[in-house]
């Protein structure tokens, strides 16, 4: 009967005890300057095929879940989407900023602008003419008015 009571408690124990951690995941690299997105995102520095890739979405796109992104400390004119992209319970898919800066936007030169009639400016280059459209006159209508009086 002992035996059989030190046996339901070492099972009891085995059962209770905590699941065996996770295998860590992969470090995948993003690094605007250095990277190449055709790079498979495996080093900080380029070595080969192993390098870091140039776009944090290029990154996303290789990550599986339990990898840890991590992102050169630059700024990076790009946003973060996590689009058809997801960890799983206890491995998740982690962006590690190390001090970047997201902008996700270029900045605009002041002498890029055109001033049409007071207080209305025009910039034929906020967007390159065949990015959207074709067409000159589509990008040739962005105005921008000036509130400032």
């Amino acid at each position: 009967m002992l035996w059989l009571f030190l046996g339901i408690l070492l099972v009891g124990n085995v059962l209770a005890a905590d699941p065996p951690p996770a295998a860590a995941g992969r470090s995948l690299y993003v690094d605007p300057i250095l990277g190449d997105d055709r790079a498979n995102a495996l080093a900080a520095k380029p070595q080969g095929a192993d390098g870091p890739v140039k776009t944090i979405a290029r990154g996303i796109k290789l990550a599986q879940p339990g990898d840890t992104i991590h992102l050169a400390p630059v700024v990076f004119r790009e946003s973060i989407t996590f689009h058809n992209r997801h960890g799983e319970s206890g491995r998740p898919i982690t962006l590690d900023a190390h001090g970047a800066t997201i902008e996700g936007s270029d900045p605009l030169d002041p002498a890029d602008w055109e001033q049409i009639s007071p207080g209305l400016y025009r910039n034929d280059k906020l967007v390159r003419p065949n990015l959207i459209t074709g067409d000159d006159a589509v990008i040739g209508r962005w105005f921008l008015s000036s509130m400032a009086r």
